[in-house]
This record gives structure tokens, sequence and C-alpha cells, in this order.
């Protein structure tokens, strides 16, 4: 079997050495500048209470159903769920904003009804820049992978869009002028970070309505 990134640094440790000292050839093998996105299902928590947990994993599965296709479409090269959320790595900014634009419109046109009166919405957030990729079961590492996930799975509403400094910097001018400036203070730390609403169907929606 292959070894991890997560499998070397262990036999470091069990041989007595720092992984710092092998960060830059680590990084080398297992390092690559991308964007990630992590793309959040609103009010999955509040739903589960009110309705039962079978109840939201089928509307949960009706969601992933809708959205791997998009993902694929826009060069995904590497995804995996965790709970409610997606996380997924592109090539570029462009790629992963396209796809969850996307994402948030496949959804819309499946007609997901989270409730009775209530339809099923996602939010995301973007980060862009150098991730450790470990290969196996999938885990990715850095500090946008760490900004994005802040961003898409505790700040961003439904039907909202979030995305850091250096993903902003990748989007062509067409696309920077859809977002506006935001900061906000998450586990200790002043983030800033760029808010586009997504539109869907059901027209366009007012953060929390």
């Amino acid at each position: 079997m292959e070894l991890t990134m997560m499998d070397e640094i262990g036999q470091i440790l069990a041989q007595g050495g720092d992984p710092r000292d092998h960060e830059d050839d680590l990084r080398e093998r297992y390092g690559r500048t991308c964007a990630v996105v992590v793309i959040d299902s609103s009010g999955f928590t509040r739903t589960t209470r009110e309705h039962g947990i079978m109840y939201v994993l089928s509307k949960l599965q009706q969601m992933r159903e809708a959205i791997i296709p998009v993902l694929n479409r826009n060069k995904c090269f590497s995804y995996i769920t965790e709970a409610d959320s997606f996380i997924a790595l592109f090539p570029d900014v462009e790629c992963a904003f396209n796809a969850v634009l996307e994402s948030a419109q496949a959804v819309c046109d499946r007609r997901i009804m989270f409730t009775p009166e209530r339809p099923y919405k996602i939010d995301a957030g973007i980060g862009y820049g150098s991730l450790l990729i470990t290969g196996g079961h999938g885990e990715f590492f850095g500090s946008e992978m760490n900004l994005a996930s802040k961003l898409g799975e505790d700040t961003a509403q439904a039907n909202q869009l979030l995305i850091t400094d250096a993903a902003y910097a990748e989007l062509p001018k067409s696309k920077k002028r859809l977002f506006r400036k935001g900061s906000e203070l998450i586990s200790g730390l002043d983030i800033d970070f760029h808010a586009l609403v997504m539109e869907d169907r059901w027209g366009l929606l007012p953060c929390g309505e």
C-alpha cells in the first residue's frame, strides 16, 4: 500500500526525527497550489432536530446527487464529504467559483425541499493557495483550507458565498465586481473576506430570509 504524507510523518516521529526538518521534501511531493471549496448545507442541525436524522439524510443524498456532477464538470480533481459538507479542490479559483454557483442552481433545479416550507440551500467558502494533500482517505491541510472552512461552515449564511483575499485576487475583474468586502471575528481572529449572495429560481433572497 502506498504511503501517505501522514504515514511518512509517523515514520519520522518513530525514528526520533522532527517532521519540520523534512518540510521542503514533503511539500514538494504532497503540496499543490489550488482552489479549495467548502460547501455546507444551511439549516442542517435545526432540520435534524425538527424532522429526524433519516429525513435529513434523504435530503442530503439528493443534494450530493445534484452537486457531484457539477464538481466534475468544473475540473474538480479531488473531493471528500464530511457530514453535510463537501470539500473540493480545483485547479483555479474561476473553476471553483463556477462550481459553487452551478451547485446552488443544481440544488434549486432539483427542487429539494428541506421542509415543506423551506427549500434546501447551500452556502460556501473558497480559498486559494498551497495545500498539502495527504492521499489515502483524503485530507487537505493549509491556511487557505482553514479559512475556507471557517467561511463556508461557520460564517456564510444561506445562499451566500464567501471567499478569502487570496481567492479574490485570482478572480477576473468581471467577477470581482459581484462581491462586497467584509470582515468578521472568527475563533479569535479578524478574518477578511469577500461576499456574494447567490441567485436561485426562487428569487434573490437576502441572507437570513
